[in-house]
Order: structure tokens, then C-alpha cells, then sequence
């Protein structure tokens, strides 16, 4: 994960390249994931040497930043970011420089640097600039637009399915795009109950074809199905965990985590009901055991949320690799709403 740069001046510059330790992630794609502990302090010691100019890119967040120059201080400078924090003119910490430009755009920065004779550095300092006080080239807006559109036309043509009739985003109505979605992560999960909130969904489909733009639209978000395994005693607290939730996460705006929607929404169960008089949760109308294994599907979401902590705490969780939820819902249109047949 590292790289040696040398610039016209002859100066080395080394780079190294780290992300955030998400082994449940990253773990099912084949990647090798450690944390930096076990890595970074023996790629600087063994870069050090080589370089005149060591500079760590981290998307690690600024806590760990702030920890790995008070522990590698050989580091001259830590390019920071996933905390999406903003250091207008830079902070030194330890005698290492960390920069970062915060969110959105909304700054561009820059590091300046200094060397001696004896290519040491000796100076060393980070500005920011606010991008709307910026001026824009007038073909910056076509570029753009220009490879949008180039990216709907190609979704476009990849058709996906045939629908005989709409599927609405009202969750209640017998033919929901809930619905449908639901019974595609049972599908995929191979599970007999999966839960989903409304807010993941934008629009609804429309009767006709549906395409890969169209999925796009309605689910944008870069999600991945989990399956996780719980005794009777924790789905219980997890439905109740759900039901503690529900008022509030109806209208709660969710930024993050994957989410790529406005508001959280309701929580939509299929397969579980829940008896709130009696505070009991049945399993396809059968009351749960405390103590027998029920396995349902959802979102990696419904576990990066803090508000359903037992899938996390509790629960046996299996990623579902590769698709998105997007991906799982267009496989089982595919499979349900084939094209209908020319004569």
C-alpha cells in the first residue's frame, strides 16, 4: 500500500495508502484486512530510509490520525479524511503534520512543503480554500451533465424485467414495491423472514419494463444483504428494539452508513409479527422459544445504525456478497416477471 514518487528536483517522496479496518466488509471479497497497528510502523520504519518526504493517506478518521502521529512521528505529514473534518490551517501533532479539507467539496486544500540542501524538511504548513468562492469554467456544468446522462443511457439499455402492473412505495397496498423486496431478500437470504424501512425506497415502478436505471432510482444506495441468526430470547429484543424505535425513526433523517435516502422510515416485517399487548413476537404466526435459532434478512444498514444494536451484539452475522440490494431486487424481478413471449 505504498508508493515512491520523485520529483523533477529529485526529491522522494513516499506515500502510503490506508483505510478503516472493516474485516466484516471487506473480508468476504477475498481482501486480506488488518488493522494498521500490525502494518503501518514497519512500512514507515521501511520507507523511512528510502525517502525524503514520507506522507500517509488516511482514511483511517481523525482520531486514529491524531494517535499514529503521537506513535510514528517519522511521519511528515497525514493527509486525513472519512471523519470528513476539516483542519483550515492544518494541526501538528507530535511534530507531524495532519491536513484535511473537510466534506462535500466544499474546500480544496493545499501542503506546502519546504526541504534543505540535504533534502530535510524544515518547513511545512496546510491551507484550505473555499470552493464557492471559486470561479467555474463555463464547460465544467456540460462535462458533468455530459457523463451523466452517458451513464443513464447505458443502465437504460440493460432491461431487467416486465411488469404486468405498477408496484407502489405504499407498503400497506396488496402489490408494494416493499412487498416485492421483502420476498426477494427471503429469496436471496434463503430465509423465511426479512425486515426492510420504507425510507430505502425513492419512487416506485412503474407497469412495463423495468430497467437497470430504474433500480437505480428507487435504490441508490451501496447496501449489501446480511442474514443474521438469533435465539427466540434475542429476536425478541430485537423486535423490541424495532418497536422502542418505530415513532421515531418514522420521519428521522439518516445521513451515511450507506444511505442515500431522506428519512429512516418504517420498519416492515415479513415472516415476524408482533403482539404488543402481549409483548410476544411470532414467527409465521407461531409464538417464538426463547431458546431456538431463527435467522432473518436485511440490510448491512440495519446493523451500522445504532439503533438496533442485538443484530450486532447478538447476533450470528453473514454478509451476502456480491450485489447490492438493488442487484438482489433486479435478479428476482428477472426470475418472477420474465418478458412476455413474441409470437
Amino acid at each position: 500500500p505504498y508508493k515512491i514518487l520523485t520529483s523533477k528536483q529529485g526529491t522522494k517522496i513516499g506515500l502510503i495508502a490506508l483505510t478503516a479496518y472493516f474485516p466484516l466488509t471487506y473480508s468476504p471479497n477475498g481482501w486480506d484486512i488488518r488493522p494498521w497497528q500490525e502494518i503501518l510502523p514497519e512500512l514507515v520504519q521501511r520507507l523511512r530510509k528510502n525517502v525524503d518526504v514520507l506522507i500517509l493517506l488516511s482514511h483511517l478518521g481523525v482520531e486514529e490520525d491524531i494517535l499514529i502521529a503521537k506513535e510514528l512521528p517519522a511521519i511528515d505529514v497525514i493527509i486525513g479524511s472519512h471523519t470528513h473534518h476539516l483542519f483550515e490551517h492544518g494541526e501538528e501533532v507530535n511534530g507531524v503534520l495532519l491536513a484535511a479539507a473537510g466534506k462535500f467539496g466544499l474546500y480544496a486544500g493545499e501542503v506546502e512543503l519546504k526541504l534543505s540542501n540535504q533534502k530535510k524538511v524544515y518547513h511545512k504548513v496546510a491551507r484550505t480554500y473555499p470552493t464557492q468562492k471559486m470561479l467555474a469554467y463555463p464547460e465544467d456544468a456540460a462535462e458533468v451533465k455530459g457523463y451523466w446522462k452517458k451513464g443513464e443511457e447505458r443502465l437504460e439499455n440493460q432491461k431487467v424485467a416486465y411488469l404486468p402492473y405498477s408496484l407502489t412505495n405504499e407498503h400497506w397496498q396488496a402489490r408494494s414495491l416493499m412487498d416485492e423486496t421483502l420476498k426477494a431478500l427471503t429469496f436471496r437470504g434463503n430465509t423465511e423472514a426479512a425486515v426492510l424501512s420504507t425510507g430505502l425506497f425513492l419512487d416506485a415502478l412503474e407497469e412495463g419494463v423495468v430497467t437497470q436505471r430504474h433500480l437505480h432510482q428507487i435504490l441508490p444506495h451501496p447496501m449489501h444483504l446480511i442474514r443474521v441468526t438469533l435465539s427466540g430470547e434475542d429476536l425478541l429484543r430485537f423486535v423490541l428494539e424495532v418497536e422502542k424505535n418505530r415513532a421515531f425513526l418514522r420521519r428521522y433523517p439518516i445521513v451515511g452508513m450507506g444511505f442515500r435516502g431522506k428519512i429512516f422510515g418504517e420498519v416492515v416485517y415479513r415472516g415476524i409479527q408482533y403482539d404488543a399487548t402481549n409483548r410476544q413476537v411470532l414467527w409465521k404466526g407461531q409464538k417464538i422459544k426463547d431458546q431456538q435459532m431463527y435467522t432473518i434478512t436485511t440490510v448491512d444498514h440495519f446493523m451500522f445504525v445504532p439503533f438496533f444494536p442485538t443484530i450486532e451484539l447478538a447476533g450470528k452475522v453473514e454478509f451476502l456478497f456480491p450485489e447490492f440490494i438493488r442487484g438482489v431486487l433486479g435478479q428476482y424481478l428477472e426470475y418472477k416477471y420474465q418478458f412476455p413471449k413474441r409470437d
